[in-house]
């Protein structure tokens, strides 16, 4: 009797097993793959970028985050979709109307460029403007 509820444990384990691997296999048709690296200007590779994936229709927002090689991966339904970069000290960049279809991966190689900050470029519009504004000696 205990071999015979091991072995129909064992059965429907098995079972389980293959509808989870099912279920996962569907989805992923169903689905399709944003990936890509993120460098910076000088092709170093870029961890920690946030990428954002907003669908164009139903404006449902999908985030990751560049691993440690600058590499992303998302799956997400069918859609156009636009994509959004954010790491300070970078400039974001914004990639339009990305279409993607069921069991589509869809490759985006992001290269991002360095940031110049406000308070510098205020420093130096200011700087501008004093030398403009400056009188001249006769």
């Amino acid at each position: 009797m205990q071999k015979i509820s091991s072995v129909l444990l064992l059965v429907i384990i098995a079972f389980v097993g293959n509808a989870t691997t099912q279920a996962q296999n569907t989805a992923e048709v169903q689905n399709g793959t944003i990936k890509g690296v993120v460098k910076d200007f000088s092709n170093n590779l870029v961890p920690g970028v946030t990428i954002t994936l907003t669908n164009i229709d139903t404006k449902k927002e999908f985030k990751v985050v560049t691993n440690e090689t600058g590499e992303y991966r998302s799956q997400v339904p069918p859609g156009v979709y636009n994509l959004d970069t954010y790491l300070p000290g970078f400039e974001p960049l914004h990639r339009p109307y990305l279409k993607l279809n069921a069991g589509e991966a869809l490759s985006q190689q992001l290269k991002l460029t360095i940031a110049i900050h406000h308070p510098v470029r205020q420093l130096f519009q200011l700087i501008s403007s004093s030398i403009r504004a400056a009188p001249t000696s006769t």
